[in-house]
């Protein structure tokens, strides 16, 4: 039975699928696979899996077998003989050359088919008559590669700022876009040393930390609210977001304490926009003016009883105070005459069909008024205007879109590349994959993911057929 497996490989970390025989692989395992680039060394990321019906075998790449000692042993003197040595022997030709390029790393190609170099600059270089050299030194098929910052941090990067090994260098696949909100709600200073990483940008970790800490600024009793604990009555002077602990003040100025949130007696829900702020967040009603006055934790408050507008309020007796002269009376302005109200028309109570029927229908309408957009199906193209291992590119109003006809079956991605935008439905189409006419970066049409640098993706979108016409869910 053939089974299939995501493998780690490369210098870049990359991951893809592969198919293999063997059912004695397990996580971890190091492995020998045969990809684009030639044989390499990979690692065993997930169990073995049944091929699913509707991706071809032919389209994974092959493992061919368990790395043994040996393999181990050369891909250890590679690393410590023939990649210092390419590294020495690229730079003397960039500096014989004159090129204005920084020679990052090497990945030397465990089979012997390629040499891929790669370097950083912040200008086009070319490499023509580097490349030239390069072959004739090593005899071999020779690539440059330019990366950006932090691909050159995920390459020659060890360690962080806690100790460990670098967040894209180990379980990170996906940079996002990472800001300085990010860093404020963690109360992080604004010194760029501590809170850059080794690529000189944004620490990745600031980013997939945001929503715990978000999560917990929602719960959490805001600033100056007046709260009852366990360990006594007192404000709210500071958060402690992570730890969901609060920092109380007495009223009479006594020590401050530290009390975590299960420790507060029915604390009031979080309305703030932000941490501390007096502004409600979109959507969430204003806190009670009542929890506002004294402090006390609203739970669930029952209806109030109806009030007799003719009852007289007893007013609450004054404080005794100083005498003062008494102001000059105030003119005010005269208050408009009451609006008449219409009388209310009397319904008589639905039966209990009638009402359930009623409560039913009002939940439908207010959850459609609160759903998000129902997607929809447009018309994309005719099956015919797409050849058999060819790509077609779409317009849908505002996104472009690649389809892609792989042995009859039809695959919509997103016509941008994810690197630099480049067209995909203009790049080859071998297999299951598609190359990037402009930087050569390579995508799986059935998913999206890029084959080249791992974590990178396009969007895929759901296509359907109807007779001779193919329709895309947008």
């Amino acid at each position: 039975m053939t089974y299939y497996t995501s493998v780690r490989y490369g210098k870049m970390r990359m991951v893809a699928r592969f198919k293999t025989d063997r059912e004695d692989l397990h996580v971890r395992d190091r492995c020998v696979v045969r990809t684009d680039r030639g044989k390499e060394l990979g690692e065993v990321l997930t169990p073995l899996q049944p091929i699913p019906e509707a991706v071809p075998a032919e389209s994974l790449w092959d493992v061919i077998r368990r790395a043994n000692t040996e393999d181990l042993v050369n891909v250890e003197r590679l690393d410590k003989e023939n990649v210092p040595r390419a590294i020495k022997a690229c730079k003397e030709i960039v500096q014989k050359l004159n090129l204005q390029m920084k020679v990052t790393d090497v990945d030397y190609v465990y089979g012997g088919e390629r040499l891929i170099f790669y370097f950083t600059s912040e200008s086009r270089v070319d490499f023509r008559e580097l490349v030239r050299q390069l072959a004739h030194e090593f005899r071999t098929r020779i690539e440059l590669k330019q990366v950006g910052a932090r691909d050159e941090a995920r390459l020659i990067g060890d360690a962080g700022h806690c100790g460990l090994t670098l967040c894209c260098r180990g379980h990170l696949k996906e940079l996002g876009g990472i800001t300085m909100d990010m860093a404020k709600i963690q109360k992080h200073t604004a010194d760029p040393s501590k809170i850059t990483g080794r690529c000189g940008k944004l620490l990745c970790c600031l980013r997939y930390e945001y929503s715990t800490y978000t999560d917990s600024r929602d719960v959490m009793p805001q600033r100056g609210t007046r709260l009852e604990s366990k360990k006594g009555v007192g404000i709210v002077v500071d958060q402690n977001l992570l730890l969901r602990e609060v920092t109380l003040q007495p009223p009479d100025g006594g020590d401050r304490f530290i009390v975590k949130l299960d420790e507060v007696l029915g604390a009031p829900a979080a309305v703030a926009g932000c941490n501390g702020c007096d502004t409600p967040k979109a959507g969430t009603p204003p806190a009670p003016a009542a929890a506002a006055a004294d402090g006390a934790p609203v739970a669930e408050q029952a209806p109030a009883p109806p009030v007799d507008a003719s009852a007289p309020v007893p007013a609450a007796a004054p404080a005794p105070a100083a005498p003062r002269p008494a102001p000059p009376p105030r003119q005010e302005r005269p208050k408009p005459p009451p609006r008449p109200q219409e009388p209310r028309k009397s319904e008589a109570p639905p039966s209990g069909a009638e009402a359930q029927r009623k409560i039913e229908q009002d939940t439908r309408t207010g959850t459609r008024a609160v759903a998000e957009p129902v997607p929809m199906w447009i018309y994309l193209a005719k099956k015919a205007d797409i050849e058999l291992g060819k790509a077609l590119v779409a317009d849908l109003g505002g996104p472009k879109v690649a389809v892609f006809n792989v042995d009859g079956v039809y695959h919509v991605l997103s016509n941008e590349c994810g690197h630099q935008g480049g067209p995909l439905g203009e790049g080859k189409l071998e297999g299951f994959s598609v190359i990037c006419p402009w930087h050569q970066w390579k995508f799986d049409v059935t998913t999206g993911n890029c084959l080249s640098v791992g974590g990178s993706s396009v969007r895929r979108y759901e296509v359907a057929a109807a007779g001779l016409d193919l329709y895309v869910k947008v």
